[in-house]
């Protein structure tokens, strides 16, 4: 089972995709961290 689940998603704001076609699985007890280019 996992704690977070997301599949194929695309967000854009304006005229900018930040995601394109993203999936992720996070199984219950793992941590992940995600940092952006500018390490934010």
């Amino acid at each position: 089972m996992s704690t977070l689940e997301f599949d194929r998603v695309t967000v854009r704001y304006g005229a900018s995709t930040v995601l394109d076609d993203v999936s992720l699985t996070v199984p219950d007890g793992q941590i992940v961290g995600l940092v952006g280019e500018s390490g934010s």
